[in-house]
This record gives structure tokens, C-alpha cells and sequence, in this order.
């Protein structure tokens, strides 16, 4: 891309955020008076910035150096493209530091373009982010395709704002439809066997979870090796091939989601953090939308079936320097077991290369006796 494109583009951006300014921008609180972003420690007492880590940061300076690698990934998900797109590579590798490839650069003058934008027009929020424009292609959009798609011209009957069911209504519904308060508090634990597919394949999975926020995850990968996380209600842990480690506060935050038996006992937890915003639809399916905000910088979207009362979607985003990054898991083929509504389905995406996985259930056990230890990080062997 050349410095004309470079800013013919910025105008396009400006002009087309400017009217949005007035309408959606003044009246909400500036991201300057919010708390500095949750940092990512990977296991360690604090997070290092990540010019401190790594070679020939200019940009991007400030950022927990354990979120670099998801930042990358929202830059090439926004932009269709792979690490080798923007840095250097040969037979020995990807050379991260070089700044040979133009890309790069041009990488690093859209990325003072973004947060000048954001910072001039939008109070510093990430109203414009790399695929505001780019939207999975190297070339942002510019110019209007001809010729262009016919509309039907015709004048609607304006409607009014949907009238929207009270939270504690909607949770109901779905405690309900999950088999109602008495059956689940009879649920104390639960053995969940089944498979992992993605585009590299299926492996066995199987999960252990422990009311009320126990939880340990095992999959067997081709190579015979055990990839495991857990959390023990505290803390949390991974287990591979390469060692043990334990989660940094954004990790374990993800396990503690996961650990609870039932995702009602999530929205419970959040309590008045949780409201429904408004509705929406899901695979064709009329939902409810729960919208929470935990903290400052985590936003959490439960899509709640109007109809079954069961849950559909659950999307969670988790903000970094450049943007939030959205994670998924859709839910389907409910069924019962000791009286209770199960997922035996569940397709979780996120925005690294092959995020995409589908969780197939082959067998459930609940109430069964699980030993604490199960849900400890395991020792290193010596």
C-alpha cells in the first residue's frame, strides 16, 4: 500500500466516523478515566511490557508482552493473512525483529492511524480497529462496487423499541428449562467424556467439574501425549508435553467460566452485572440477550432461546490495545440426564488459526465422587 493510500484511507475512516461521533460517542464515559487494562502474566509475578521482552517494539509499546501473540492474531484475522505476510522468514524461521518487508511498516502507520482515530473521535474507546476496513482482506474497501444490487423501495411503518423481559425473568426461564432448582442443586459433580475435532483433527477429551467451581480438562493428542488445564477454585494450571504452569489472572478467569456445572450458575454469580440489552437471533432462533460486564475491560453476551429457554450462545471480550477479542461457544442437541438438560454439542471459536473446535459428548456421570487432588496442578516430575 502506498503513503497516498495510506491516507486516502484515513480520510475515508474519518469522514465516515465523524457523523457516527455525535450521535453515539458524547455521551459515554471516556476510556482516559477507566482503570490501565488487566495485564496477562503468564504465571509470573507481574507482566513486562512487551519492549522489554522482545527486539524492535515501536508501536505497540506498553502492551503485556503475554498478549503479543493474540494481538497478532487479531491483526492477521482482520487482514486474512499469516505471519509471514508482515515479517520475514527464511529456512530458519520467521525473523519477528526485521522491519524487510514493507507490510510492516505499513502495518505500523494503520496502527497509529487506529488509535489516533480512537483517541481523537471516540474518547480513546476501540470504536476502529484493523478489520473496521479490511474486514478479512489485505485491501480495505475504498470505493463503492458497481453496478450496484437492486433495493426494494418502499416505505416502512416505524417501529418501536422492543419491549424487553426483566433479567430475573429470562433466568428463570432458563433455570426452568435446564429442569428447574431442585434438580440442578442435586447435581454436585459430573465426569464428561467424549471428543475434540478441529481442522487437525479428533482426539478424546474428557472434563471432571466439582460444584461449585472446580474443573480439570484432559486431551489425549495423536502422539500418545496429555494436554490438561484445571482450576481448583483458586488457582489456576496448564499441563503439557513441555511442563506445568500456572494461569495468569485473564486464564484463570477463562477456567473459572468454564468450571461451573451449569451456566446459570455464571449469570447468578454476576448478579445485577448481568442485564438483557436487547434481542437478537441465533442459528434462526429468536434470543434474548444477556449482557454482562464483569470488569472494565471484559464484556460477556449469554443468547438465551425466547422460546425454549435455553442457552444458544455465550460470546465473551476481552479487550486489548488494538481491540477487543471476541471468543465463542455455541451450544445445541440438549438432552436430559438425572433430570437435568445437558449440551452435547458444543462448537467453540476463537480468532487464532484453526480456533474452530467442536466437542462431541459420548457419555455423562453426575454425582460422582472426585477427588480434590484431581483438580491441582500436577507436580513436575523429577
Amino acid at each position: 500500500m502506498s503513503r497516498f493510500e495510506v491516507r486516502s484511507l484515513a480520510v475515508i475512516v474519518l469522514i465516515s466516523f465523524t457523523v457516527l461521533y455525535s450521535t453515539n460517542v458524547l455521551a459515554q464515559p471516556s476510556q482516559r478515566d477507566r482503570p490501565p487494562m488487566r495485564q496477562d502474566d503468564r504465571g509470573g509475578s507481574s507482566d513486562r511490557p512487551v519492549e522489554e521482552v522482545k527486539k524492535n517494539i515501536q508501536v505497540l509499546k506498553g502492551l503485556p508482552a503475554s498478549q503479543l501473540t493474540t494481538v497478532m492474531n487479531l491483526i492477521g484475522g482482520s487482514l486474512g493473512v499469516e505471519c509471514k505476510f508482515c515479517h520475514y522468514a527464511d529456512e530458519a524461521g520467521i525473523h519477528f525483529e526485521s522491519d524487510s518487508v514493507f507490510a510492516k511498516r505499513t502495518a505500523r502507520e494503520m496502527i497509529r492511524m487506529t488509535n489516533d482515530l480512537n483517541e481523537k473521535f471516540f474518547h480513546g474507546r476501540h470504536e476502529v480497529t484493523c478489520y473496521t476496513c479490511h474486514r478479512g482482506s489485505t485491501e480495505p474497501k475504498a470505493l463503492l462496487p458497481l453496478p450496484l444490487a437492486a433495493h426494494e423501495q418502499h416505505e416502512e411503518e416505524p417501529k418501536g423499541e422492543p419491549i424487553l423481559p426483566k433479567t430475573e425473568t429470562v433466568l428463570t426461564q432458563y433455570e426452568k428449562a435446564l429442569g428447574g432448582a431442585d434438580a440442578l442443586n442435586k447435581i454436585t459433580s459430573r465426569v464428561t467424556k467424549g471428543t475434540s475435532v478441529n481442522a487437525r483433527g479428533e482426539v478424546p477429551v474428557e472434563i471432571l467439574q466439582k460444584g461449585p467451581d472446580k474443573f480439570t480438562s484432559s486431551m489425549t493428542m495423536r502422539n500418545g501425549a496429555t494436554s490438561s488445564r484445571g482450576f481448583d477454585g483458586k488457582n489456576g494450571w496448564m499441563s503439557g508435553d513441555r511442563g506445568t504452569r500456572m494461569l495468569s489472572e485473564n486464564e484463570r478467569t477463562r477456567l473459572e467460566r468454564d468450571a461451573a456445572l451449569f451456566p446459570l450458575d455464571r449469570l447468578r454469580k454476576l448478579g445485577d452485572a448481568a442485564k438483557v440489552r436487547g434481542i437478537d437471533t441465533v442459528n434462526g432462533k429468536r434470543a434474548y440477550v444477556i449482557v454482562a460486564r464483569p470488569d472494565e475491560h471484559t464484556r460477556e453476551r449469554y443468547y438465551i432461546d425466547s422460546t425454549t429457554g435455553l442457552l444458544l450462545r455465550r460470546v465473551v471480550l476481552t479487550e486489548t490495545m488494538l481491540g477487543f477479542v471476541p471468543e465463542q461457544v455455541d451450544y445445541d442437541d440438549y438432552r436430559t440426564v438425572d433430570g437435568v438438560k445437558v449440551p452435547f454439542a458444543t462448537t467453540s471459536s476463537f480468532i487464532e488459526q484453526e480456533g474452530t473446535s467442536i466437542r462431541r459428548i459420548t457419555s455423562i456421570e453426575q454425582n460422582v465422587a472426585i477427588d480434590d487432588s484431581k483438580f491441582s496442578a500436577p507436580e513436575e516430575k523429577k
